[in-house]
């Protein structure tokens, strides 16, 4: 059986979130019965977690450089999502 994990001291961390993105948190964290701060810290946790197994399957490295590839290919040509009629609708 594994040991638990000693629980690390926390350190202040602050981001600039949108106050939709708050009001959100707010609201789901008083339904789940916690404080935003601990619901926003379950989030980034859990988040990080999906991105530690995406990082081991080297998704992480992949969407990184398809990004930098997609950017330069829309800067070369000079396209946005708006220029693109295939996305726009009727």
């Amino acid at each position: 059986m594994a040991r638990p994990k000693k629980e690390e001291k926390k350190i202040q961390y602050t981001v600039m979130l949108e106050p939709s993105i708050i009001e959100e948190i707010k609201n789901l964290a008083e339904k789940a019965g916690l404080t935003p701060g601990k619901f926003a810290r379950n989030l980034i946790k859990s988040s990080l977690e999906e991105a530690r197994l995406f990082d081991k399957a080297g998704i992480i490295s992949l969407v990184g450089s398809s990004r930098r590839k997609m950017d330069e290919f829309r800067k070369r040509f000079n396209l946005n999502f708006d220029s693109l009629d295939i996305f726009k609708k009727d």
